[in-house]
């Protein structure tokens, strides 16, 4: 059937024109065709049409005839709307006919398949009502959790970016301290060089003794001053003496080296050094092994825990505390940059 043809049929404009001679023309040749194949939707809708032309024409002999034929093949199908076209059409024959109870029947029947077809059709609504909130909910969930990852990714990226300056920052300050004490002790090394004794106190420590004796000079002291200078002289031999790489180096010991005791010791240390007798200790020890780091390069090629060793410390996490605390970087930090600078 041309499609051109099978238009005219289904929204056949001649019926409703009351020409239906030329409507009966289109839909008998539309069923020649459809008489070829089995039956069908559109079959069953051309039967029902030439009934209804036969109704219109007051033929209700073939009229009927032709709504048995498209009746049985609505039975026959699942098309609900065939079967409500020809019900209408069976009301609207029984009502030529004057058939006031199949009337009835036939309005019974068009309104209940009209009523399935409305529920159907409800449903349908329905269905894809709740698929579309079902989909517009899950693209709101999407769209959230794709937020909540930009959120983090942004964060992420801000800590990163955060961490990265205060890191560079901290990096270019350890530099600093490194070869500010690096350079430091290269001074100490040139004076090695020209055979001047190393000594731990400096033009600092000696300000703090002309200070501390100033101080004492109006109050009660502990000592005399010939003590506190035999004790001091002392101790420049103890730091030239190298006796402070001992691991059994106690202050009792440096007491009994000094020709004095523990209460003199500490006072001295404390007022001279400024600071008690461990941390004086490692100080020592830690510009020790920059000194021999600086003097002597294969140090740099010992691993940590040997240098810890090396100067005295009864662990490795002792001497790292020690060696940070006295030039504010880590052992390794501090070796690391060396080594560039090398």
């Amino acid at each position: 059937m041309k499609i051109k043809e099978e238009k005219a049929v289904t929204n056949n404009n001649y019926y409703h024109l009351k020409n239906y001679t030329e409507s009966l023309r289109l839909y008998n040749n539309a069923l020649e065709k459809l008489n070829a194949m089995p039956d069908n939707f559109l079959k069953g809708l051309v039967l029902n049409g030439i009934a209804q032309n036969y109704i219109a024409k007051g033929d209700f002999k073939l009229a009927k005839k032709h709504i048995d034929q498209a009746l049985k093949i609505a039975e026959e199908s699942k098309y609900l709307s065939l079967k409500k076209e020809i019900y209408i059409t069976l009301e609207d024959y029984y009502t030529g006919t004057k058939d006031v109870e199949k009337i009835e029947n036939s309005k019974v029947k068009k309104d209940s398949i009209s009523k399935i077809l409305d529920d159907k059709s409800a449903k349908f609504v329905s269905s894809s009502f709740t698929d579309l909130t079902r989909s517009n909910d899950l693209i709101l969930k999407e769209k959230k959790n794709n937020d909540v990852i930009i959120a983090i990714v942004t964060l992420i990226l801000i800590a990163t970016l955060v961490f990265f300056v205060i890191y560079r920052k901290r990096q270019k300050k350890n530099i600093e301290n490194i070869k500010r004490v690096v350079e430091e002790f290269k001074l100490s090394s040139q004076n090695v060089a020209r055979e001047q004794p190393i000594t731990i106190t400096n033009v600092v420590e000696k300000e703090k003794i002309i200070i501390h004796q100033l101080s004492q000079s109006s109050a009660t002291p502990m000592m005399t001053t010939e003590t506190e200078q035999k004790i001091l002289q002392s101790l420049e031999k103890f730091e030239q003496s190298r006796l402070f790489l001992k691991n059994s180096v106690s202050l009792p010991f440096l007491a009994s080296y000094c020709h004095t005791n523990t209460k003199y010791l500490s006072h001295i240390v404390n007022s001279y050094k400024g600071k008690d007798f461990t941390n004086y200790i490692n100080e020592l020890r830690v510009k020790y092994i920059i000194q021999k780091l600086n003097t002597e390069p294969q140090y740099s090629k010992y691993k940590i825990s040997a240098l810890a060793e090396e100067t005295g410390f009864s662990s490795q996490s002792k001497f790292s505390a020690a060696f940070r605390k006295v030039t504010s970087v880590t052992p390794s930090e501090f070796l690391q940059q060396y080594k560039k600078d090398k």
